[in-house]
């Protein structure tokens, strides 16, 4: 299980999203005020996608007997994070709109979920990989 490279894809994926937790996405700065930053978990529906796709790369990393139901939910994984990023885009993208911000910059935490989609596609490359392998040695039987 661990020695198979799509189990340290699926577990990075899950840590990216454990990350997106606790880093910023977004940091404004309002006129007048000191600089603040807009994290995940403000976001309850943001919050709740986030959890669910770390959770699933971590699930998916104990299903390696199953690897048609592991490439489909790497697939489902990677529906996900686009789903959080399109979200964290719109929504950062309103804020700026309501707050007028007279600074703002992009943080690291905006960036885990297109470490995840990528990730997440790695594994499922990597799933392909190995159900391909198993055909050609049943071939060879």
């Amino acid at each position: 299980m661990i020695q198979r490279i799509q189990t340290i894809w699926l577990l990075l994926a899950g840590v990216s999203g454990a990350l997106m937790y606790k880093l910023p996405l977004w940091n404004y700065t309002l006129e007048n005020q000191p600089k603040k930053a807009y994290y995940a978990p403000e976001s309850l529906l943001l919050f709740i996608l986030i959890v669910v796709a770390a959770l699933l790369a971590f699930a998916t990393v104990f299903l390696f007997r199953n690897r048609s139901l592991q490439k489909s939910l790497c697939l489902l994984g990677t529906l996900l994070s686009v789903t959080i990023l399109i979200l964290e885009f719109f929504r950062v993208e309103d804020m700026k709109k309501s707050l007028m911000p007279v600074a703002n910059i992009w943080q690291p935490g905006a960036l885990m979920p297109v470490l995840m989609i990528i990730l997440f596609m790695l594994a499922h490359g990597a799933i392909r990989r190995d159900e391909k392998l198993i055909k050609s040695l049943d071939r060879l039987r």
